[in-house]
């Protein structure tokens, strides 16, 4: 069984957000990217934002800039 990009940010947002609630997810997805990006992973920083977006559902994503 072979899971895309897309589907592993779904399932962690999904997971995330029914373990610890949408504003919790959200900071924490923030704070994964924010940690791969101190890290110098770009590409995780910006996998872990598609995960605070799907988390954040419907709602308008937060510019980077807005992150904390």
């Amino acid at each position: 069984m072979n899971i895309s990009l897309d589907d592993a940010i779904a399932i962690h947002a999904e997971a995330l957000r029914a373990v610890h609630g949408k504003r919790s997810a959200m900071r924490q997805a923030i704070e994964e990217a924010l940690r791969c990006r101190a890290n110098g992973d770009e590409e995780g920083f910006e996998v872990w934002l598609k995960v605070r977006d799907a988390v954040k559902g419907d709602d308008e994503a937060k510019p980077e800039a807005e992150l904390l």
